[in-house]
């Protein structure tokens, strides 16, 4: 089982892959340039129902790839763009259910976490808008017993419980 990295290059619109072990290029267009739909990727993950998603900014969509870094089509929100829903998304991630979850910086889900069932759609907000003065949220990290937000803003990381209550 060969185990990588990916890592999204905003500049280029593309994901390179790297050796996890030893951080060896293992190629530089695992997920190549394809416009529209890649315009400033955010962030690249393997999720358990067995393909990528891709995280666009510009693009205000979660895109979907297969393993091999093949473009399959918009996953999140499951209809396509709506800047209600998704609006200048930076990083996500999956909570333990298998659910997405997206940082929006603006829009109708500004400052705020969206969150999406395993088809891509849309729940509602995970972490809602300005919870404990949350803003421009750019990445989520669940923990055991905490969820972790980083900000383009703030100069501290927010701290939520696992069902997105705001901690400290």
């Amino acid at each position: 089982k060969r185990q990588f990295l990916m890592v999204p290059d905003w500049t280029a619109d593309k994901v390179l892959s790297f050796n996890a072990f030893n951080g060896d290029l293992i190629n530089a267009n695992f997920i190549p340039s394809n416009s529209p739909n890649l315009q400033s990727p955010k962030a690249a993950l393997l999720n358990k129902y067995g393909f990528i998603t891709v995280s666009d900014q510009l693009a205000d969509l979660v895109q979907k790839y297969d393993t091999l870094g093949a473009y399959l089509g918009f996953f999140a929100p499951a209809g396509g763009v709506n800047t209600a829903i998704l609006d200048n998304i930076r990083g996500h991630n999956y909570r333990p259910n298998g659910n997405l979850v997206v940082c929006v910086g603006s829009g109708g889900n500004q400052n705020s976490i969206a969150e999406f069932d395993e088809s891509g759609n849309y729940l509602g907000q995970f972490i809602t808008t300005s919870l404990g003065g949350l803003t421009s949220p750019f990445d989520i990290i669940f923990r055991q017993n905490d969820v972790l937000v980083t900000t383009s803003t703030a100069a501290g990381v927010y701290r939520y419980t696992p069902s997105g209550a705001f901690l400290n």
